[in-house]
Formats: C-alpha cells, structure tokens, sequence
C-alpha cells in the first residue's frame, strides 16, 4: 500500500507541473456535484463555487448551474445528490457565489447531509484569481453542523496554460460529519489547451488529504461544432483505504444562453454505474447548437472619429457571428466623409462574401451616404426623401483681409512650399500651389466616386459623370434613374427586408455573441485614437462645442501602457487629425517606436491624417488609409499674430523693455525682426529634417526620397498607396483584421479603446456615458471658425507646428 501511495503522490506531482487544460476535477464523496467532467482550473459556471471557488474570477457573466447526480441501481455505493448554484461577476475584479446541495449516500462511513456553500473571488492581475468559500453541512438524520472552507489560487498566464492549488475542507478544528471526521486536502491540477483554443483540452490533477490518501484524474474534452462539448475523465482514487477507479464521460449542449449536459459513471467493479445531469443558466451566450438565425438592423448615427470604429466593430461582430443571416442598414445624418463612406463600403463588401446580404435604407442621404450604400444588395429610399449626388467639392474660408481690417497681423515662417496651413491667416485667396494640390486631391476622390459608382451600378463611367451632373435627384428621379430599387417608407422596412432574407427570417436589433468562455487571458487588441489637433500635454475636451484636441502626454502613456499590457497582442492607432504641435507629434512618434518593437502597431487613417497625423504614424509596423484619406503634409511653420495695430486702434498703449537681443520674440504686440525670421528659418530647417527622417526611418525609406514626397504636399490615400507613404487601402475594419492575423488572434478577441473621453456635456460632468441626443450641436458654419480660434491659441511662437488645415472632400 504504501508503494502505491508513493507511486500515486509522484505521478500527481509530476503531472502537477506539466501542460494541462480544463475539463475535471478530483472528485471526492463530499465535493461532487456532478459526473460530468468539470475542470478544476477553469469551471466556466457556478459551479465554481464548490469546486474552485478561485476560478469564480474567471466568469464573464451570471450563472444559475443545477444539477442531479443519481446511481442507475441501487448499490452499496450509491450516492445521489442535488445541487443548485448561482454565481455572478460582480465588477471591479471581484464575483459571488453561493449554493445549496443534498447528499445521500449509501456507502459505509458516509453520511447524508444538506448542505450550504458561499464563495467569492478576486482577479488579483490579469492572470491570477484568489477565492474562497465558506461551507456548512448538517448531517442527516441528525448531529452537529461540520464548517469547512477551501481557498484557492489560479495562475491562468496564457490561453493554454493553467494552474490550480486549492485547500479544502480547512477548519481550526476538523469536524465530524456523522461517524466520519472530515478531512483536510490539497489539490494540484494544471491544464493545458494543445491547439491554443477550446477544441481540445486536458487536464491532470492530484489530490492528497490528511490521511494520506491520493487521488489521480486524467480529464480531456473536445469541442463539437454545431453542438457543444463532449468530455470524459479516468479517476484513480482511495476513498476510507479502499482503491477504486472511475469513469465518466458527457456531453455539452450549448444553445445559446442554455447550457445541458448529461453524463453517465461507472467505477472498476461495474457496480456504481449511475448517472447525472447538469443545466446551466448563463448570462452570456455560448456557441453550440445553431441558435435561429436573424437579421442585423444597425442605425447609423454620426460616423465621426469615435462613432464611426463602433459602428464598424458592430458590423464587424455580425460577420463573424453565423447567427446573422444578414444585415439593414439606415444610415441617417451621419456627417460621413468619402474616406469614411470607404472604409463603410468595404465592411459591406465582406459581409456579402460572407453570404451575408445588406439591404439599405436612405432618408435624404447626402453624396457620401450614398455613396456608402450603393453597392448593397438592395437600397431604398424614402418617398419624400432625395440623393444629393452632386460630385466632389470643398471649401477652404481665408482671413487674411478680415485679419489685416481689424488690426491683427499674421506673421508665419514656413518649410515647404505646398505648406499651406499659414495661408488662411495671410491671404484673400489661395497660393497657386496651394491651388494645385487641392484640385489634385478633388481629381483622384472624383476618379475614385466615378470609379466605384460604375461598378456598382454596373455602368460605364462615362455614363455614371453624366448621372453625377444631373443631380440632385427627388425619390421619383432616383427609382427611375435606378439609383434605388424603389421607395418604402420606414414602417414598411421590415416586411420588405424579408422579400431579401427570407419570409420567416426574424429581424432585431445588433447584438452581441461572446466567444467561449476564456480559458485564461485572452489576447486583445488595443486601439489608440488619436483624433482633433495635436497639442502638448493632456487631452482637451470641450464636448458642448464639440472640440476634441489629442494631448501628446494623454496619447503616450495610453500606447506605453498598452505595448507593457501582456493582454495587447496588436495596437491599432486610428487617427483623424490634421496634425498640430511638433514636441507633442514626436513624444507620440517615440512611443509607437517603443511599441513596435514588442508587438504589431498597425495606423488606421480616417479622414485627415495629415502633417502631425502623419508624423505620430510614421512608425507603425503598416499604415492603412482609405482611398479618400487626406494624407502627407510633411512639413512645418512657426508663427504667431501681432495685435499691435488692433491695440493702438482701440487706444491701447504699449511700452516694451527687454533684456537680450531676440527677448520678446514671441510677444504677440510686436512683428519678428528680420534677424529673427531668418534664425527661425534656419531652426525650422533643422525641425523640418528631422521630420523627415522620422518618417524616412519608419517607412524605411531614403531621406531624400521622403524629402521629395513632402514639402508640405498632401495627398489622397490613392495617392500616398503609390507613393510609398501608406501600405495598403482599407478601413478601421481592415486594420482590426490585420491586428488578427499579426496578433494571432481570433475574429472574437476583444477591443479596448483608449484614452476615454467624453463625448457629451453630461459624460464631461458626470464621467460616464450619455445620449448622442445632450450633446450641443454647433453649426457647420461657425465649427470652422472655432477650430481657427483654437488653432490662432497653439501659434504662441513657442514651438514649431506641424498643421494641415485645408478643405475637407465633402461629397
């Protein structure tokens, strides 16, 4: 006996630290809930509160477990017993659990009794869960109450490695229960997943007690598509100094939030042959048996820098989820850009390779709305709607004269000659080189509409610039110019929906399908957004005028602390922002360096992503634009405004005294001297080289390669494709998928979007999240002039600026 005991203890010890994965527990008379083969590592339910209540950190949700354990015959061990379990995370890192359970067994020196349990956990770190229970069993038919409790601790460091060490029954002093005193335990178990996910996994556990007494459970399941999981587990066990050996094996059937699992048991002799059945209640759903299929309805409100990457993230969800048979979109108001009805046009394309219809439904829609929807499977409109598909335009407001009439004067030092920002403050009209770029940049998004148009409507783009012309188009001239498949009010768009999808096909509103439940840390993919002017320090927020400024500060210690984060296996910046303060554009050029030399940074451009907004992207691992996607810019101006004119006309007098001869350089009452132009004109060279070799270093390309592409010349993402500034075309769609593959992640990993920012007037109060609908609107005429007021306060004379501020493409 004793070399078997020794034998045992080995083999448990040796299993202990070898790779296994979830799927049993060692089973005692007094810790069984269930025969099916529940793991010890990683019980994914409430059942976690009995058999490792540590792991109780690990729910991703609430869950109500029942069980009934019950022999097939009456036998001298025989035992049945009846469980009830609730759990729930409770936030914060911490969770609950507590349950009741009735024993009755009919092997000698084992007692009856009900029993209580209450358990709780805490994540103590992204791959470490501490827990413990309290538990009270009263025996039957009568004797004093036994408590016991069990600590835990899981050590979860990966998606295939598992760890757990648990106490049970640990008392100051041991309790009886019946004629049998209980007995302390130790429980080693360590699972592994070979595949690196769910379809497969094994587990080994040890357990020894007081008495020393061993226990050996070899566990391993295995994921079945369309149904759930099948698992089976081997137990060598000595019970009160008798050997004996079991097994037991069931399967899983998921069916969304429903989880059964029925399993059977038998042990050496052939004479405890039993059975049991588990059902679980969770909060999230599971992928198993294939829930009804149904349509994704998602309204598209405001595809600004921060809406648009949700609404793709919810699109993105309905492709990978195989219950959405389709999807409807209503985009309304959206505001959306060409670059943004791009990056829109390619989720739809994937959804309908995936099988996946789209059908769109327009109010009024502007050009790019459009635009967003026409290569749906069907689009219609509203009867009193119309498409404004006028073409490619853009407006560029200039404030030299207005500046000049009330005394103000804009004193600006630039490098490069296409560096037009400057030119706002200075001029009437713009500069011929200004001029050219902004009819190159309307040519290549004209090309690209016509291009794409063509396509969709399957016409000759000839025929699709004679269509642009004729427009706008009234509901009437739209169906007859088939530009809809017809009209439909809202009402009605259900009913119509299912012509497409499918008469009995049910449509709701997007939700979202958890993955499996996590074995351990999971890889995510972090998402920095950089959005608005660039300015030195934290980010500035003034969401009741709708200004959003990215402080460098802010946008360092967000991709810092997402490349230490073992969690981030891919970082995705997405910017839409034209740039603005150099000291800030290099700090956050400096971390995104860091970054990628620990994992994949991959920049996802919006709108803008020109001079700084450029600079900050430089040195990702790819850089993604749209084929609209403003872009380049490389360049630099320093500058500031003289009110000494405007003081004087108001009456003001103004007397200077310095000391050194460039002091007051800055002061906004006096002109620079020539001496000093020509000093920041020398500095500004300097700055403007290392610009250049930033983004020669990270594109790795030659210096004066970079040097010849900037000058301060912007351009479209066509454009900067073939230049060699971006990698690919594609959206924020596109970057996550890239994330995926670089990370080696699944179309599920999760997406954390940092920093926070409010959004609305209430989330800047109050810090959390409220309605689109509080927020203060300001209108298109006077945002403009908003940003200029803010751009005049960064032109201190302090520091260089890396700027592009010129005209949007509005379709």
């Amino acid at each position: 006996m004793g070399r078997i005991k020794l034998v045992l203890f080995l083999i448990a010890v040796s299993f202990s630290v070898l790779p296994g994965v979830v799927s049993a527990q060692v089973r005692t008379p007094l810790t069984s809930s269930t025969a099916f083969p529940v793991s010890v590592v990683s019980p994914d339910n409430a059942l976690a509160t009995e058999i490792n209540p540590s792991a109780l950190g690990a729910l991703d949700s609430w869950s109500l477990a029942v069980s009934h354990v019950s022999p097939a015959r009456e036998t001298a061990y025989s035992d049945r017993q009846t469980s009830v379990f609730l759990a729930s995370k409770l936030g914060e890192g911490f969770a609950l659990g507590t349950g009741i359970d009735v024993f009755r067994s009919e092997r000698a020196g084992l007692a009856s009794y009900n029993g209580f349990v209450l358990g709780t956990a805490f994540n103590a770190g992204p791959a470490w869960s501490l827990g413990t229970n309290w538990r009270l069993r009263s025996p039957r038919p009568g004797g004093a109450n036994a408590h016991t409790a069990d600590v835990g601790l899981t050590f979860r460091p990966s998606t295939t490695l598992g760890f757990s060490v648990l106490g049970r029954d640990l008392a100051f002093e041991q309790p009886y229960l019946g004629a049998s005193r209980l007995r302390r335990s130790a429980v080693l178990a360590t699972a592994v997943r070979p595949l690196g996910d769910d379809r497969l996994g094994l587990e080994l556990a040890g357990v020894i007690d007081q008495a020393e007494d061993l226990g050996v459970r070899i566990a391993a399941s295995v994921k079945v598509p369309w149904v759930g999981r099948l698992a089976a587990a081997g137990e060598l066990q000595q019970l009160n100094g008798q050997e004996v050996w079991t097994l037991s094996a069931g399967i899983d059937v998921r069916l969304g939030g429903l989880s059964v699992a029925p399993a059977i048991h038998t042990n050496h002799q052939g004479d405890d042959i039993g059975w049991s059945i588990l059902a679980d209640m969770h909060g999230t759903p599971r992928i198993g048996v294939p829930a009804q299929r149904y349509v994704a309805k998602i309204r598209l409100n405001g595809l600004g820098t921060r809406g648009l990457p949700r609404t793709i993230m919810a699109l993105d969800r309905a492709l990978h989820d195989p219950r959405v048979a389709g999807v409807i979109l209503e985009p309304r108001d959206t505001s959306a850009g060409l670059a943004v009805a791009q990056e829109m046009r390619l989720m739809i394309a994937a959804l309908q390779k995936a099988g996946k219809p789209v059908y769109c439904h327009l109010e009024s829609p502007s050009g790019s709305e459009y635009y967003l929807c026409s290569g749906a499977d069907r689009v219609s409109l509203d009867p009193a709607g119309a498409i404004r598909l006028m073409g490619v335009s853009s407006d560029a407001l200039y404030f030299g004269d207005v500046l000049r009439n009330i005394g103000v004067r804009a004193d600006f030092v630039r490098i490069g000659r296409y560096k037009s920002a400057p030119e706002q403050f200075t001029n009437r009209t713009p500069s011929d080189f200004a001029s050219q770029q902004r009819d190159t940049l309307l040519d290549d998004a004209y090309s690209r509409l016509v291009h794409d148009l063509s396509g969709d409507l399957e016409r000759d783009e000839a025929a699709v610039r004679t269509l642009i012309d004729s427009g706008p188009f009234t509901a009437s001239e739209a169906v007859q110019s088939k530009l809809v498949t017809g009209t439909l009010d809202t009402h009605d768009l259900t009913d119509a929906a299912r012509d497409l999808f499918g008469a009995h096909m049910p449509v709701v509103n997007q939700s979202e399908t958890a993955e499996d439940p996590r074995f351990g840390p999971t890889g995510q993919i972090g998402v920095v957004v950089i959005d608005g002017t660039i300015v030195d320090g934290e980010n500035v927020d003034v969401p009741f005028l709708d200004i959003h400024m990215s402080g460098g500060r802010t946008i360092v210690k967000s991709i810092d602390e997402l490349a230490e984060n073992p969690r981030i296996r891919a970082i995705v910046l997405r910017i839409d922002s034209p740039g603005g303060a150099v000291t800030a554009s290099d700090q956050i050029w400096r971390a995104v360096k860091r970054a990628r030399k620990k994992k994949p940074v991959i920049a996802s451009m919006g709108n803008v992503a020109a001079s700084g907004g450029y600079y900050v992207a430089a040195p990702a691992t790819e850089i993604w634009a749209s084929p609209s996607t403003i872009t380049g810019s490389i360049g630099i101006f320093y500058g500031k405004v003289d009110i000494a004119p405007l003081a004087e006309r108001l009456g003001v007098g103004i007397t200077t005294a310095q000391r050194g001869a460039h002091a007051g350089a800055d002061s906004m009452f006096r002109p620079f001297s020539d001496e000093e132009r020509a000093s920041l004109a020398t500095k500004l060279r300097i700055w403007y080289r290392q610009f250049v070799e930033r983004v020669a270093e990270g594109r790795k390309m030659p210096v004066e390669q970079v040097d010849t592409l900037a000058r301060g010349h912007v351009y479209s993402g066509d454009a900067a494709l073939a230049n060699g500034l971006v990698d690919s075309l594609g959206g924020f769609g596109s970057a996550l998928a890239r994330a995926r593959e670089l990370g080696k992640l699944g179309p599920n990993a999760q997406v954390v979007t940092v920093p926070k920012r409010p959004s609305t007037l209430l989330d800047f109060v109050t810090g959390v999240s409220a309605s689109a609908s509080l927020q203060l609107p300001i209108s298109a005429a006077l945002k403009p002039l908003l940003s200029r007021l803010v751009l005049l306060s960064m032109l201190s004379g302090s520091e260089p600026v890396a700027l592009f501020e010129g005209p949007g493409l509005l379709q």
